[in-house]
């Protein structure tokens, strides 16, 4: 080769300068927005994993409740009274010689407490009706908790605080 003269591989280097800069620059950038959406789903998982549990709660407290209504049926009235906001109840449990009443207070303090811990701000309904099948009368008893979805931007966002549609209820129906 002559002494002034560069080799034909350096000459097309010279050309490609930069190409390779801007190739990483964009991989970097689409590898970004990757790590971005995967977070994103994992805050996702994380938010929609704590409104299950929610539910789970619910529906166990909700659950253990009908249960008790139904060992102290003679008492439905004092389960009914109770019903409304969920709030934090100082009644002692009752534990031998006990009314139906007191053990009817007694069960909605636990319940209540329970609930107030998990859903503050919840509302919870006990409500019964009779009906006829057959020869003899029935009574239907329906529990409604209902409370406001935490995390839940897309309600806040999209309807007003306490709205219905910005609301999750459980509710349990058992025939008596």
């Amino acid at each position: 080769m002559a002494e002034g003269k560069l080799a034909p591989s350096w000459r097309g280097q010279h050309k490609q300068s930069g190409v390779a800069m801007l190739e990483v620059l964009i991989s970097i950038f689409i590898l970004a927005v990757g790590v971005l959406g995967m977070a994103s789903l994992q805050f996702m998982s994380i938010k929609n994993s704590n409104e299950a549990n929610r539910s789970v709660l619910a529906a166990r407290h909700i659950n253990e409740l009908a249960e008790m209504i139904r060992a102290n049926r003679a008492s439905i009235s004092t389960y009914e009274s109770r019903s409304g906001p969920i709030e934090f109840s100082d009644k002692p449990l009752c534990f031998t010689g006990c009314t139906g009443l007191a053990i009817a207070e007694g069960d909605m303090a636990m319940v209540m407490n329970a609930l107030h811990e998990a859903f503050e701000g919840a509302n919870l309904v006990v409500e019964s009706s009779e009906f006829s099948a057959g020869p003899g009368v029935f009574r239907t008893l329906t529990i409604t908790l209902t409370w406001e979805q935490r995390d839940n931007r897309f309600a806040r966002e999209t309807y007003e605080e306490g709205s219905e549609e910005a609301m999750q209820s459980y509710v349990v129906r058992v025939v008596l």
